[in-house]
Formats: C-alpha cells, structure tokens, sequence
C-alpha cells in the first residue's frame, strides 16, 4: 500500500507541509528546572524529525512563569536566557524537512502554585464545578485553591500568549499550538461547567469564546501571518454540564479565520471518566474520536486533525481518504517508532514497531520521570545513543526464551553484529503474550507480538523451535555469552484442593489449551485476572472474580484501569474482594475474608471451574542451573522478575548492548 494521501503536502497557513502526519505534543520531563531545554530533550526532536513527519511538535511549554506553570518541566517561553535552548530545538527539527511547532499552554485552575512567581493558581471562576471534587489530576498536578481571574489578569494572561508566541516565532519555529482543549485556562474560559463568570467572559457561548477568541486575535496582530496557528480543542468534554459538540462547531466557526489548523480531541482534566476518551486506553478501540474531528471539518473551511490512537498507517489513510480530517496527529505511534512515516513512506510496514497503548509514556508523568515508551527502548535516550557503535569484539550469543525479553535481546544483538542463536522450547515464538494476546481486546499487544516475530525472522538470528535451552544444549552450541529469558511459571497456592480437576490457570484457558464450564471462579484481580473475567464473561459464561486487596486492577495503568472495571460491570462479572480461596473440594469452594472469617460458594459445586490468576514466579531452576556455564551468564525478562511487555523489552535492549 503506498499511502498517497498520507503523504500528500498540505498547505497550512503560509507554510506547505511535506506529509499528512504530525508528531503530536507529548510531555517529554528532559527540561531543566530553569526552563531550558537540556541536550537530551534537543537530541530527543531531532530523532523524531528524523523519521519524515511533517510537523513535529514540542510539548507543553508554560507561557510565562508567574501564573501558568504546571511542573518542573517545561520550557519557559518568558524567559529571554532559554531562547538560545529554543532555537537548537527548532533547528534541529527542521533539518530534516519538518515544521517546527510548540505548545503554548496557561495550566490555569491546574497551575502547580508553588512553582509560580506569583504562588497563585488562577481561574475564570472561583465556584467553578470541578472544585467541588470533581477533579481528575488535582492531587497529581497540586492544584491549591485558585483566585478568580479579574479582567487585569485577563489581559496579562493574553499578553502573555502573545509574548510567548514572539519569542519563539523569534527561534525559528514555523507554528504554534496552542493548547485549548482538556481543561487548561483557554478551555477553561469556554467550558460552561468551569466558567460561571457573569461579565463580557462569561454567560453565552459568545462570552466564554471572548478570551480565546482575544489571545489569538493579540498573537497574530504581534507575529503576523508568517506564524502558523495550530488550536487544540476539546470538541466535548465527555463531563456532564461540560463543552458540547454543538458548542464546539459554533466556536470553530468563530475561530477559523484567526487559525490556520484545528486540532479536534476531547476530554477533560477535571475528570478521571473524561480522560479515558483524551488518552484513549488498550481496551477502547481505536480511533474512536474521529467522528468528532469529521464533525467539526464539516463546519469550517480550513484544515482539520483528527487524533486519539491512530496508530497504523492504514486506518491514517482510510480517514484521510474519506474525507473524515486532513492531517493526521500521532503522539503514541510515533512515540513507539519515530520512523513510522519513513518506514511507511518506503513499504516497510512490517517494520513499524506498534503502539501497544498500555500508557507508559503518560504514566511516568504522573511521579515527573523523563519519557520512556514500552515498546522503543531508545526514546528518551537518544542523546545517549545517538552514536552507539558496534562492539570491537563480536560474540557468540545463545538466547534462551523467545518471550518479549528474549526475542528483543536477540534483534538488538545481531542488529549490533553478534552471532545470535535464539532457543525457544515451545513450537511457537511470544512466551506469555502468547496467552497475553489471545482476547479480541487485546488486539494492539497482538500486533506487537506479530512485529517481534517478524523482526526476528528478517534479522540473522537462527532461531530453534521446539528446543530445551539446557546445560547440554550449551555446552553444545558453546557460547561466548549465554542470556537466560526463560520466563516464569504460574504462582499456585498452596491450599487444599489445588490439584483439583476444576482448577486451571489463565493462561491455559487463554491459549484454549485448558476449557472452562459455564459458572467460572477467577482467583487473582490483577489486570490478567480482571481481562480473563472478561473474556470468559464475554462468551455467555457466569463470572465470580475473588481478590485479596481492597481492589481488582490494582497493577493495570489508571486509564486502562478504569475502562477494565467498566468492562466488568457490563459483563455482569461478580467482584469480591479482601477474600482469598482457602480450601477447593467436590462439596465447595471456601474463601476466606481477612477478618477469619469463611464461607463457601456455592456448596453444591455449581461452579464448574476455578481460573488461577494469582501471578508468576521466576523458573529460577533453570537460573540455578546455568548460572556459571559460561564466561557471560545474564538473566532478563520474567525469569529474573516478573512484571509487563516494557520491562521484558527494556531488559533485552539494555542487555544486548552492554555486551
């Protein structure tokens, strides 16, 4: 497929851009806490220019440092001492034939005071709904209480956008973006359910476009045309009493002779329910936002993008071709592969590495750490690898395992020269996401896995199915280096009745190596236990969840954790918690709650099967085993601790070059 529409220019504002796609802005955390981009953070825009978007875009920048910032970590557009800073980015970005853009933002009620000179947060309205409690990030982001904005500082927050915009104008970036959607102060003033101001800024939808309509009049009367003018809007905020969509055509309409592009997403950071749609989670299919962006192209005459987890080059070109946006924005898919367009752009689709949406990138902003992604071990460390040069001396590498872990230790070694011979006992590639990928909503981490086997098959790997990585096999195959990727086995309680025949383990019922009946206890409800509920709820069968905690997904990402809990609710799955199964006999299964106290469900043994998803547990016999079998023993992956897809990636990169 050749993709033409996606790499067709477009013309935004005065300035043609070379392709369809944008590289959308993400929280990066590589900016010194005085406000200047590091070297990192310039290397990190350069490696996604690198790879053929036609905007790439710097994420969220305060615009000035008295009321608007949000963390540590943003570049100050205020200051006249970090300007050089933002030029190295600009430059480095446009030397590979992209626009430079940058998100502009003012955080508003969501502003971290304590960070600000003025140590206020401020607001268009002092009894605005979401102080009530309906917030999503105001612990994380340490919103205190907010003064009411008066019209002076109306006017300072306007002159301070302007300001902002002319400095960097004055840096070499060709657009701005400004950010007016998910709940900042430009989103704030036109959200009814924040604004209940009473003059000119509130009130009427004209009234509460007034100030946003202000800041765009004042930047381009201070920048001139030759700035490009990106807005974010939320086209709803998916909260009760929030932006509707008819509000958002209506303001479109108002805003498109003062813009040059309009970004179509939605949500709000005033509620967790509302940020499921902004953020969209593994478990919500995606592109499910561009009917909204199709709406809103509908009303205007300018260029429109559509963003929310368009993570393939196919469903980008379906849309564009349908006329439903014209640009394309990718924050994720190009955070997972930067070279995304290129390898598209040159019929190397199979060597996209895909989004698997699991929210690493987004999570680690929540605890202010740099930006890492699950699936590409180099984002965030470009600088550090930018020149990373084959090792001197090439080894003989055996790999034991080909999981997540293993398969990325053996694509990396070979990718830097070694011999690499991969054994895997099972006759199938994957490990656990072999079960992992199994239910229909699991369908990203699926292409992922379809990604790793491929990627190995192309490389010069030799590859060994059905073959026990043991001591004799090594000392056959006689390694320089050995890397044990072995996994892990399913942890089994030991409790009466556990080899019972209605016990399986998730991962046999997955694979559909093991069938359940129709009334099925889950013991265990972590995301696995919760996602095999779901499945097993999904083809008709009666569901009963048991957890030990407070809570079922405790160790899912929020975002996601929040739709999986839904997705319980809607198969009709019954949840306990704080009980444990005790004893598992043809009279019952007894569960125990952590007071002592126990009772059985079910004493006629209704409940034809019980699915173990209680976690997994090192096979540290096979780490005993060949620990000291060669001059270089390294363990990686479950085998050494069990935990998700990105930690298993991470450890084989980061093992593979360290030899």
């Amino acid at each position: 497929m050749k993709y033409e529409k996606l790499f067709e220019p477009i013309k935004i504002g005065q300035h043609l851009v070379k392709n369809r796609i944008i590289s959308g802005p993400v929280h990066d955390y590589m900016v010194a806490p005085d406000g200047h981009a590091t070297g990192a953070c310039i290397e990190h825009y350069k490696y996604k220019a690198r790879g053929g978007a036609g905007i790439v875009t710097v994420g969220e920048c305060a615009v000035d440092g008295k009321y608007a910032i949000t963390h540590h970590h943003e570049l100050a557009l205020d200051r006249e001492e970090v300007l050089p800073s933002l030029f190295n980015i600009a430059e480095g970005i446009k030397m590979y034939g992209a626009k430079a853009s940058i998100e502009l933002n003012h955080a508003g009620y969501f502003a971290h005071a304590e960070l600000n000179s003025a140590k206020v947060a401020l607001t268009p309205s002092i009894n605005a709904e979401f102080s009530s409690g309906n917030v999503g990030f105001d612990q994380i982001l340490k919103a205190g209480t907010p003064i009411e904005m008066t019209e002076e500082l109306i006017e300072e927050a306007i002159e301070s956008f302007a300001q902002a915009a002319f400095n960097v104008k004055t840096t070499g970036f060709d657009l701005i973006f400004l950010h007016g959607a998910h709940g900042w102060l430009l989103g704030q003033f036109f959200s009814p359910l924040i604004n209940k101001r009473t003059d000119q800024y509130g009130g009427s939808l004209e009234n509460r476009a007034r100030f946003p309509l202000r800041v765009l009049e004042r930047i381009r009367e201070k920048c001139g045309p030759e700035l490009g003018i990106e807005y974010r809007l939320s086209a709803t905020e998916h909260v009760d009493g929030g932006i509707t969509v008819e509000d958002t055509l209506e303001f479109a309409k108002m805003i498109q002779d003062k813009v040059d592009l309009i970004h179509v997403s939605c949500g709000s950071v005033a509620s967790w329910n509302s940020l499921i749609y902004t953020h969209l989670p593994s478990y919500i299919p995606r592109g499910n936002n561009v009917y909204l962006a199709e709406a809103v192209k509908a009303a205007v005459d300018i260029p429109v993008t559509t963003i929310g987890a368009i993570v393939d080059p196919e469903m980008a070109e379906e849309i564009l071709q349908e006329g439903r946006a014209d640009m394309i924005a990718m924050s994720r898919g190009i955070l997972a592969d930067p070279q995304f367009p290129n390898k598209a752009r040159t019929g190397r689709r199979m060597e996209i590495t895909p989004c698997v949406r699991c929210l690493e990138c987004l999570n680690r902003m929540m605890f202010w750490l740099p930006l890492r992604c699950a699936v590409n071990p180099v984002l965030g460390r470009e600088q550090q690898f930018a020149n990373l040069q084959p090792p001197a001396e090439k080894k003989k590498i055996m790999v034991i395992g080909g999981g997540p872990a293993g398969m990325q230790a053996a694509i990396t070694a070979s990718s830097l020269g070694h011999s690499v011979t991969l054994y895997e006992k099972q006759g199938r590639l994957g490990g656990a996401l072999n079960p992992a990928t199994v239910p229909s909503f699991k369908s990203d981490l699926k292409r992922y896995l379809d990604h790793l086997i491929y990627m190995v098959n192309q490389s010069p790997v030799q590859v060994k199915l059905f073959a026990e990585g043991s001591k004799e096999a090594v000392k056959k195959e006689n390694p320089d280096v050995v890397i044990i990727a072995a996994g892990a086995d399913p942890l089994i309680p030991d409790i009466p009745g556990i080899t019972h025949p209605s016990v399986v383990w998730a991962g046999d019922v997955l694979t559909g190596t093991k069938k359940t009946g129709e009334k099925v206890i889950v013991a265990g409800g972590g995301h696995i236990g919760c996602e095999t509920a779901v499945f097993l709820a999904e083809q008709g069968k009666s569901v009963t969840l048991i957890e030990m905690q407070d809570e079922v997904g405790f160790d899912a990402e929020m975002l996601g954790r929040a739709v999986l809990i839904r997705m319980l609710e809607e198969n009709n799955v019954v949840v306990r918690t704080k009980e444990k199964i005790t004893d598992i006999s043809d009279k019952g299964v007894t569960v125990a709650d952590r007071s002592g106290d126990t009772c059985t469900i079910d004493c006629q043994l209704d409940v034809d099967s019980i699915v173990l998803a209680l976690g997994m547990t090192p096979r540290i016999n096979i780490v005993d085993e060949l620990k000291d079998i060669s001059p270089e023993v390294y363990v990686i992956g479950d085998c050494r601790s069990p935990k998700n897809v990105g930690k298993a990636v991470h450890d084989g990169f980061n093992t593979a070059i360290t030899i």
